[in-house]
């Protein structure tokens, strides 16, 4: 009420009240509401309070609602009410607001003694009610419908007695989605269970599944709606305390602690289970399948340089419906910050997230704002730390872009991932080389050992731009990398000559395409490459892959590939002979006891008699830098050996 001189509210009731009610008031849907109530549930409409808004020009509606006798109840009358906006309200007058959302009643019902008597005002026969719900001892009954009546919605509060718990605080629901007198819908069913003394309220469903007529129940609760951030609403001493949880107690085959063999000392001595759900086969009385969250405020050693702040246990058991062996599976999620937060001035450092799976348990890191990383001091992470004392970083301190890292919880071992922001220089002298665009992996087998360190860069070698891979054992840096030297090819032996006194004549002549380098710095510095080009033998293109080392002595290793005028025959391939080949001369065999011919090999054969059809099995070639190539080719003619030479002196470019 307003002042003594203003009215704002007034009511006027109507009774009784059918669809064709005239309403001295603006509710146009008053009468489209009794007629669906009416046609599409079995109470009526007996009464109308109409309450008038003054100062909002709306209206409420109250409606007065009577079930009839049933066989087991007497009649039971409630109300439920809907509000309309009056001319004033937000909604478009030209589509006033007639849909009824819900529509809830409590009725005053007698004293019952079984749930088929409870849900009988709703339609829902004894043969609806599943046995393991029909001994509820129903109290309250509450009876709401929605979606303008065609959905139904009946809750039965009591108390239950249900697999291993006694006289549980029960909330039973019925709801039929909608109505179809001609073919029914199966009501679903469901609610809730609170077992005595406790403050955990599990939720239910049952279902019945068609075909093979299998009833499972599946029960589900959430603890973390009971508890308060300091003290868990079900503390476990260990993830086999499981167990001893409400509805767990019917079955001993089920061994979670077993199943997932967790590593020793991955899990803090006090956990919370955050969340519980299972499966209860009614059908031969055993539980099927289940599901648990635990979560910890963890005190493992992670990664040097982290802080683990929460971690979350997910585990999973199933088994088949015949009872066969338990499947287990489990998940692990952990967050924390890279860094301390112990100084306040500092930013917020880095967070990260990691998952294990079972059955390895192997941890997955990853940063979840790469981006948070421009500011963070690296210096936090001792192993990084330990990193850029190895070489020169251009700044002062190691700037990362991205970081992921892999830990193993069983041995200790661990890998980090970075990608560095900042260039970063190694080995010394001639030798120095600044990496760029850096991927460094830092690896340890146990925590205790020094890191072995490989990366991935961008960088030069022989002024040639590269991506290298790099590796360091001690003090030795080895860098590998291709280059293609091309029009280079005169700065890329400068540079080998300069660096490794490594003179090649042979690369004077050979057309050099492609160089796979894998150099070392330090003392014992050392040089291997694989050259791969082309030369001309026999007036063909051939093409070569030689491997050359040098350390102390030169090796040579390769092959030489020599096709032939014959594309039906298969090409000569080479041995190159590392015992008789020095920096200046390449020599090199071939056997084949099938044999070519001297005219499949050779082009341009002297007009000779039968020269062209002798069977060649073995050459032996001899590459002289500077002066051209001879090649020994030989044959068996009646079980005498025979040799032809052929000499070429011009330079094989």
């Amino acid at each position: 009420m307003g002042s003594d001189d203003e009215i704002t509210q007034t009511s006027i009731t109507l009774s009784p009240v059918s669809p064709e009610t005239d309403l001295p008031v603006n509710m146009p849907c008053a009468q489209e509401i009794i007629r669906k109530l009416n046609s599409n549930t079995n109470a009526r409409a007996t009464g109308l309070s109409v309450i008038c808004d003054m100062s909002t020009q709306s209206n409420m509606a109250r409606f007065a609602v009577r079930i009839p006798k049933s066989d087991s109840l007497p009649a039971a009358e409630g109300s439920f009410q809907v509000r309309f906006p009056g001319d004033g309200g937000e909604e478009d007058e030209a589509t006033p607001v007639c849909e009824l959302d819900y529509a809830s009643l409590i009725f005053d019902f007698p004293p019952l003694t079984a749930l088929s008597q409870a849900v009988a005002p709703a339609g829902i026969k004894s043969s609806d009610i599943p046995s393991i719900l029909s001994a509820l001892k129903p109290t309250t009954v509450k009876l709401a419908w929605g979606a303008e009546f065609s959905y139904t919605r009946m809750a039965v509060e009591g108390t239950l007695t249900v697999l291993d718990q006694q006289d549980c605080p029960a909330t039973c629901f019925f709801r039929q989605r909608s109505r179809d007198l001609q073919s029914p819908v199966p009501w679903e069913i469901g609610g809730t269970l609170r077992p005595q003394g406790s403050a955990i309220q599990f939720t239910f469903d049952y279902t019945k599944q068609q075909g093979s007529g299998r009833e499972l129940i599946t029960l589900s609760a959430d603890a973390t709606a009971a508890s308060d951030d300091d003290t868990p609403a079900l503390p476990l001493a260990s993830i086999g305390e499981i167990h001893n949880q409400p509805f767990m107690g019917g079955d001993h085959t089920l061994n979670v602690a077993t199943g997932v063999s967790l590593p020793s000392g991955l899990l803090p001595e006090m956990l919370s289970l955050d969340a519980l759900s299972l499966v209860y086969d009614l059908s031969n009385g055993r539980t099927s399948a289940l599901a648990a969250t635990i979560s910890c405020t963890p005190d493992l050693s992670f990664i040097p340089g982290t802080k683990l702040e929460s971690m979350c246990l997910s585990l999973v058991a199933g088994r088949d419906p015949s009872g066969g062996a338990w499947q287990y599976s489990g998940l692990l999620e952990a967050n924390g910050v890279l860094g301390s937060r112990d100084d306040t001035d500092a930013p917020d450092p880095p967070y990260f997230s990691a998952s294990a799976r079972f059955p390895d348990w192997q941890f997955t890191l990853q940063v979840a704002d790469p981006g948070d990383l421009a500011d963070f001091d690296t210096s936090h992470l001792n192993d990084v730390q330990a990193f850029s004392g190895t070489g020169n970083p251009s700044n002062e301190k190691i700037r990362l872009r991205d970081l992921n890292a892999v830990y193993t919880p069983s041995t200790g071992a661990y890998s980090i991932d970075l990608d560095l922001a900042t260039p970063f220089t190694i080995g010394e002298g001639a030798l120095q080389t600044s990496l760029n665009d850096v991927r460094l992996t830092l690896d340890k087998d146990i925590p205790e050992s020094p890191a072995s360190i490989s990366l991935e860069a961008s960088a030069f070698l022989a002024g040639i731009p590269t991506v290298v891979a790099v590796s360091r054992a001690g003090q030795t840096w080895t860098i590998e990398g291709t280059v293609q030297p091309g029009t280079s090819i005169d700065q890329f032996k400068n540079w080998l000559k300069q660096n490794f006194d490594c003179s090649v004549p042979l690369l004077d002549d050979l057309g050099v395409d492609l160089v796979n380098l894998s150099c070392r710095t330090g003392q014992e510095k050392s040089l291997a490459f694989t050259c791969l080009g082309q030369m001309q033998v026999f007036e063909h293109p051939a093409t070569y892959s030689l491997d050359i080392t040098k350390a102390i002595d030169w090796t040579f290793q390769g092959t030489l590939t020599v096709p032939t005028s014959n594309p039906d025959k298969l090409p000569l391939v080479f041995t190159v002979d590392s015992t008789t080949g020095t920096q200046g001369r390449l020599t090199a065999t071939w056997a084949d006891p099938v044999g070519v011919t001297t005219a499949d090999l050779i082009p341009q054969l002297p007009e000779f008699p039968l020269i062209g059809t002798i069977a060649l099995t073995q050459a032996r070639l001899t590459y002289e830098a500077q002066h051209g190539h001879a090649v020994t080719l030989s044959t068996n003619t009646g079980g005498a050996q025979e040799s032809i030479s052929y000499v070429s002196l011009a330079p094989a470019s």
